[in-house]
């Protein structure tokens, strides 16, 4: 968070941004501004949007001011509103791809045992293209410090877990209220944040909570319907020999609850052309991705109908792969899932591309 999100990536962003602005003339900051409010923001991103970006932060402070979280988006969604404004051979481009995978394997919450040598390969890489293509600007001691992060990965797992933005979130508790008094301020904010613990860990009828910890899936409205009327129909062979080897009992007649959307854990999925998972690598190492069709849920079990999608290729300026529908359906139990993190789809004419941003590898930019 301190070192990317709040440190190099708008640092670099605000130089690209001069470079892209009022040196080279691809577009004006008045259309990006326009383009960053009217971008069609996925769910998840939607509570995250960047803000507009001032002219001073680009000329005099060289540096973004966004929000951590705006700015991890900016790292989604700026090649798909930019890109294409910017020719291939633009290396100072091509170097702040690199920094966005950067960004995508520092925060990912899945990671391999070859995720780190990646990381460490594209920071190698990053930093020195960054002195070729800056000669006269600052190497700020945040680029010695992203120095270490493989490492760091490799002796404690994904740097998701370790990062501060957490933390940060916590303070919101103690903004939301108003101090008078500021005898001992300390004493005080514990004492009230241990007060509203208190409150948390025990139901009304003065009980031990079942929901501290975690207050359960959130299912939305749905139907209860017959397998026989889903559109995935003929999977219902596929979807009994799923049950019986997760040992799932199946009712008779084989009645399930469809719904179109399902929070579980923090991530919402949700059933159309929006929503899209990591499935795995093929034979050829390719990504393979899949599209929710439907949300079955049987009991408290969670299933996915989702269509496997064709990996075209990777297009570097929009640093997501192109993929195409091909009608091939399947069933996924979601405790079965390595990577459950949704991925949102874009969409460009007759185009969809797919950003495999909670990735644990990224195609390697030479």
């Amino acid at each position: 968070m301190h070192v990317l999100l709040e440190g190099i990536v708008p640092y670099v962003m605000a130089l690209f941004l001069n470079h892209c602005i009022f040196v080279q003339k691809y577009f004006t900051l008045e259309w990006l501004n326009d383009k960053i409010k009217s971008y069609p923001y996925s769910k998840r991103d939607k509570s995250h949007k960047p803000e507009t970006i001032e002219k001073n932060s680009i000329i005099k402070n060289v540096k973004l001011k966004q929000t951590s979280t705006g700015m991890l988006t900016i790292c989604y969604v700026f090649p798909h509103i930019a890109g294409k404004c910017i020719p291939d051979d633009d290396a100072k481009f091509f170097n702040l791809i690199r920094l966005f995978q950067i960004v995508f394997l520092s925060t990912t919450p899945y990671v391999d045992d070859s995720t780190s040598g990646e990381l460490e390969q594209l920071i190698a890489t990053h930093h020195n293209e960054f002195v070729l293509l800056y000669p006269t600007e600052k190497i700020k001691p945040k680029f010695h410090y992203l120095v270490h992060f493989p490492q760091q990965l490799k002796d404690f797992g994904p740097l998701r877990g370790q990062w501060c933005l957490r933390f940060e979130g916590k303070h919101m508790f103690f903004k939301n209220f108003k101090w008078r008094n500021t005898v001992n301020l300390e004493k005080s904010l514990a004492e009230k944040h241990q007060l509203w613990m208190a409150y948390k860990m025990i139901s009304g009828d003065g009980a031990r909570s079942s929901t501290f910890l975690y207050e359960g899936d959130i299912v939305v409205e749905g139907s209860m319907v017959s397998f026989s009327d889903l559109v995935s129909a003929q999977l219902e062979d596929e979807f009994r020999n799923v049950c019986d080897h997760e040992h799932i009992l199946v009712p008779e007649p084989l009645v399930v609850y469809r719904c179109i959307e399902v929070q579980i854990h923090g991530q919402l999925y949700e059933a159309g052309c929006h929503c899209a998972l990591f499935i795995d690598c093929n034979t050829d190492n390719i990504p393979q991705f899949a599209l929710f069709r439907e949300i079955i849920v049987l009991n408290d079990d969670k299933f996915f109908s989702v269509e496997i999608l064709k990996t075209k290729q990777f297009c570097w300026k929009l640093n997501s792969y192109e993929v195409e529908c091909q009608e091939d359906l399947k069933i996924i139990y979601f405790q079965t899932l390595k990577n459950n993190w949704p991925l949102p789809v874009f969409r460009d004419c007759n185009n969809m591309y797919i950003s495999n941003r909670n990735g644990h590898f990224v195609e390697y930019l030479c």
